[in-house]
Parts: C-alpha cells; structure tokens; sequence
C-alpha cells in the first residue's frame, strides 16, 4: 500500500549503528502507515536528533490547524496548480 514500510526485522541497536543516533522510543513495526508516529532523524549543524512525527500535509486553506485527513503525496506535475 501507498505511504507504508516494515522496521519489523531490524532491532533499535542496529538502527542505532547505522544512524548514529539514540532513538528513545523506537518500536519495530510491520506495518507502518500514515497517521501513527514515526521515528524522524533531523540534523541543525552538529547537533543531530531523533523524535517522532506524524506524517501529512495540512493545506493552506485549511480552516483546522490538525485536520482529520491529511494527504501524504502530492505529483509533481500539478503541485502549484490543485490545492492540495
């Protein structure tokens, strides 16, 4: 399905490894999918972090600062032309 991935088979500490990153609350999930949190790697200089977020894009005419329905894609070819 669109939007989704599996972290099932790797372990935090292998994560951990990789990245080079301390992830706190890190659970493996088969079924990761838009509107649960996930785990996000940001970097500000060198200084970089882990924290979970909530994928979706809230479009500027939106009345609601956390609308309901969130889309998780937008194609290229009409981004400045549909509003969302």
């Amino acid at each position: 399905m669109c939007g989704r991935y599996s972290t099932a088979k790797i372990p935090k500490k292998q994560f951990e490894e990789k990245l080079k990153v301390k992830l706190e609350d890190y659970s493996p999930t088969f079924n990761a999918c838009p509107g649960i949190a996930h785990p996000v790697i940001s970097s500000n200089g060198d200084m970089t972090k882990t924290s979970n977020m909530i994928w979706g894009l809230i479009p500027q005419w939106s009345k609601v600062h956390n609308p309901k329905i969130k889309p998780i894609n937008a194609r290229s070819e009409t981004l400045f032309q549909k509003p969302t």
